[in-house]
């Protein structure tokens, strides 16, 4: 992420409730399902690594939101969750950090 900072005063600016982590430099942040293409792009826009995610829940659908640099994943499968960790990998993310949350 290059600049953390300006991507969480944008988040609030557009009315989203942004919570950080205790105990660590990760923020919660409420998306509903209706704005997430809006978020999409908002956060896209702080992403600099083609592998750096932001990983966006939604268990009452079983379903999983990957948001990366150039590219979007929605989840709702073991397959696709396959297709998204194999894309990852390719574009340099470590398998250590292919762990995300899963809500399928």
């Amino acid at each position: 992420m290059n600049d953390c900072q300006c991507l969480l005063s944008a988040l609030e600016q557009q009315k989203y409730v942004v919570s950080p982590e205790p105990g660590s430099l990760d923020v919660r942040v409420a998306v509903d399902r209706s704005r997430v293409k809006d978020f999409s792009f908002l956060a896209q826009r702080h992403l600099n690594e083609p592998y750096n995610y932001i990983d966006v829940q939604f268990p009452e659908r079983k379903e999983t939101i990957l948001i990366f640099k150039e590219r979007l994943f929605v989840i709702q499968d073991a397959e696709g969750d396959a297709r998204a960790r194999d894309w990852a990998i390719a574009q340099g993310l470590p398998v250590a950090e292919s762990g995300w949350s899963r809500s399928w």
